[in-house]
């Protein structure tokens, strides 16, 4: 019987020590802050983690009576003058929840438990840490309502919660922290308005509140955060007008408003914006002309107007953002011929203009632009045949120039384009044999290649129609083209006349 129970003692003792620091006897933290680190070792997941297993054994040791050793490089536990200031534990497979007791460790500046798999709810004892500067919880499986008590923490300076399941509305409280800098709530199930009161954080250079499920309008207040670098409310429910008021974010780097129902104009004073580098205002209902003043973005390098109602023609000043390497018109109403002097910006490999009503033809356009990748004129109606100076732009992957009106020979010069991946030039009036274009190093499957309802005829060398036939299906290939002989012969003549001006007798 005494054998039993001294037995049961010395285990009792063992189990009570599991997962423990010494803490009775530790040299270079108080006891309430090594306490609270044993207490929040079970709850975090920390045996099961990706941390080094040296800290994991330490953090588990009943006989390690050090915490601030329990480090490597820039994760781990990091200590000032006796206090944990730090607990960097980002991206190393915790689960479970986040406990109260993390709320214990009060001299704490940062903690960092972003990049896991921590659910359950934010616990509001993380108020006590008001020394926090930086609270990061990006990429876990949060869920529940932003406490209100985290708003007490009026030293942060970097609010990160995104990527989690968060739900019910934005705290107006926020508007306490005035030290904040970053508030990143993208990325949940938020709802309702986003509060005028975010406003008057006017320390503010990052805002995040994409991806959620945000209503209303874009408050006006927004306009008064004028050190705001970045501002992301994209794929949300918003409405509304966009706010003249944003043109006084005269340090705005990057503004996305894409994916929302916004409506009305596109404010002539964004042009204001001269340090904007990105400009995202696609998928919604804009309408009305694109403003000559966003040709004052001289910094702009991403331009996406895509998928609104706007009309009118595509303004030339758009030449004048000569660091511009992406432009999206796509899905629009605009008219009248692509500006030539689009072919001045050097920067450019992406253009999308499909799916708008554009007429003219396209010689001379892009002739100069040896960066593009990307060229998309699909759906509309323009005409001329395709030029020959196409087969300089070397780095060319994708041509979508179907369904316009556009005849004449397909350029044997686009065989120069070694990286083609997609050639899309169904539904015009080509003719001619098929072009030897194998020097491509296209894959073979699908419908890499859409030539159908056209002119087109079988190249005399039969290598190069079985390439093409490895690379079409039989509705999209050459087995596919115009069925009616009158209306190729009507284009064919019509070429002819324009080109030889007649034929030869």
């Amino acid at each position: 019987m005494l054998k039993r129970l001294i037995w049961g003692f010395v285990l009792s003792i063992s189990f009570s020590h599991v997962w423990a620091f010494r803490c009775d006897e530790t040299t270079d933290v108080s006891i309430a802050e090594c306490e609270a680190l044993n207490a929040i070792y079970g709850p975090l997941g920390i045996a099961g983690s990706t941390l080094p297993q040296h800290m994991i054994d330490d953090w588990a040791d009943p006989n390690h009576n050090t915490v601030c050793d329990t480090n490597d490089s820039n994760i781990g536990i990091e200590c000032e003058s006796f206090k944990i200031i730090s607990l960097d534990l980002w991206s190393t497979d915790l689960s479970g929840i986040i406990p109260s007791e993390v709320g214990n460790l009060t001299n704490l500046r940062i903690l960092d438990l972003s990049g896991n798999q921590l659910s359950g709810s934010i616990t509001p004892k993380l108020s006590n840490l008001t020394n926090l500067t930086e609270l990061n919880l990006i990429g876990n499986e949060l869920s529940g309502s932003i406490p209100v008590e985290l708003t007490d923490l009026t030293n942060l300076n970097e609010l990160r919660l995104s990527f989690n399941k968060l739900s019910g509305s934005i705290p107006v409280e926020l508007a306490n922290l005035q030290n904040l800098e970053n508030l990143g709530l993208t990325g949940n199930k938020l709802s309702g308005s986003i509060p005028p009161e975010l406003g008057d954080l006017k320390n503010l250079i990052q805002l995040g509140l994409s991806f959620n499920q945000l209503s209303g309008f874009i408050p006006n207040e927004l306009g008064n955060l004028t050190n705001l670098e970045q501002l992301y409310v994209h794929i949300n429910q918003l409405s509304g007008s966009i706010p003249n008021e944003l043109a006084n974010l005269t340090n705005l780097r990057v503004l996305w408003l894409s994916a929302n129902f916004l409506s009305g104009s596109i404010p002539n004073e964004l042009g204001n914006l001269t340090s904007l580098e990105a400009l995202d205002l696609h998928i919604n209902e804009l309408e009305g002309p694109i403003p000559v003043e966003l040709g004052n973005l001289k910094n702009l390098y991403s331009l996406n107007l895509g998928s609104n109602e706007l009309s009118g023609t595509i303004p030339v000043e758009l030449s004048n953002l000569t660091n511009l390497e992406s432009l999206s018109l796509e899905n629009n109403n605009l008219i009248g011929n692509i500006p030539v002097e689009l072919g001045n910006l050097p920067e450019l490999y992406s253009v999308n203009l499909k799916n708008n009503g554009l007429t003219g033809t396209i010689t001379n356009t892009f002739d100069n632009l040896t960066n593009l990748r990307f060229l998309n004129l699909r759906n509309n109606n323009l005409t001329g045949t395709i030029p020959t100076e196409l087969g300089e732009l070397y780095n060319l992957e994708n041509l979508y120039l179907d369904n316009n009106n556009l005849s004449g020979f397909i350029p044997l010069e686009l065989n120069n384009l070694i990286n083609l991946r997609y050639l899309f030039l169904e539904n015009n009036y080509l003719f001619g044999d098929f072009p030897d274009i194998t020097s491509s190093e296209m894959p073979a499957g699908g419908s890499r290649i859409r030539i159908q309802n056209n002119c087109l005829e079988y190249n005399d060398d039969e290598n190069v129609n079985l390439w093409v036939e490895e690379r079409t299906t039989l509705e999209t290939g050459l087995e596919a083209q115009q069925l009616d002989f009158d209306v190729c012969y009507e284009v064919f003549s019509q070429y002819d006349l324009i080109f030889y001006d007649g034929f030869e007798q």
